[in-house]
């Protein structure tokens, strides 16, 4: 009799055990980041993506924008697009500047990889925005431009400014005008603005007064975006950004 009850018993263990176990699988829904099939797996307000409840709040999974209750979608999580989020391009962000896959405001000191990086105005130096010198305090005016063919670069013979040149064809003009009676040591260099390389760097020269510069560029210089520095007694006091052409 004892080992009928005690059998009788086992199969009761064992069918509420199933029952459980059945309504753990096929009952219980997930909360946020549990796994499931469909939608109906998932807490009241969630829905399944990728097999993720997801809530479509900042941090939660996605597949699309329209999972997400924040404004982005970024390599399967919602973003808000705000400063230090992840991003991949600028479209990503709030702030239109993606860089090194967060985003940032492109404010003074913060990072980047080229100018198109910093607010308008700025200059990328050393991988941070920075604000642009300014050669006010030695000399009048910089300008810059085309050379004008049979005539010698200088002050009195500026040419058409212009920011964009053929590599192949133009040679370049810069002209410094100075009435601060400032003497000392000038020279320009060309910089890749994303690598940091300088593809071009002219010789110093001694400037008193006024005083203009004309060169070609290497041979082979791909065509692309450029920042043209300019130096006084190793000082950076004027930059612009050129886009060359072949």
């Amino acid at each position: 009799m004892k080992k009928a009850v005690i059998a009788a018993l086992v199969v009761l263990v064992v069918i509420i055990a199933a029952g459980v176990g059945g309504w753990y699988f096929f009952i219980k829904k997930s909360a946020e980041g549990g796994s499931c099939q469909n939608d109906a797996k998932c807490e009241t307000g969630l829905k399944c993506i990728s097999n993720v409840c997801s809530s479509g709040n900042k941090g939660s999974r996605c597949a699309a924008k329209s999972d997400c209750k924040t404004e982005f979608c970024v390599e399967g999580i919602c973003t808000e697009g705000k400063l230090s989020d992840k991003c991949v391009t600028k479209s990503d962000c709030k702030t239109s500047f993606c860089v090194s896959e967060r985003c940032t405001e492109g404010k003074v000191g913060q990072a980047c990889g080229t100018y198109k990086d910093c607010q308008t105005g700025l200059l990328c130096k050393s991988k941070l925005c920075t604000e642009k010198p300014s050669y006010t305090k030695y000399f009048d005016r910089i300008d810059i431009g085309k050379i004008k063919p049979g005539s010698p670069p200088g002050p009195n013979n500026i040419p058409v400014a212009t920011t964009q040149f053929n590599a192949v064809t133009d040679s370049i003009e810069v002209d410094i005008t100075n009435s601060k009676k400032t003497s000392g040591e000038f020279y320009i260099e060309i910089i890749d603005p994303i690598s940091g390389e300088k593809i071009f760097t002219t010789d110093k020269q001694q400037i008193s007064g006024s005083r203009g510069t004309g060169f070609g560029l290497p041979m082979n210089t791909a065509a692309g975006e450029y920042e043209l520095d300019v130096y006084f007694n190793n000082e950076l006091i004027y930059s612009v950004n050129i886009k060359l052409t072949t």
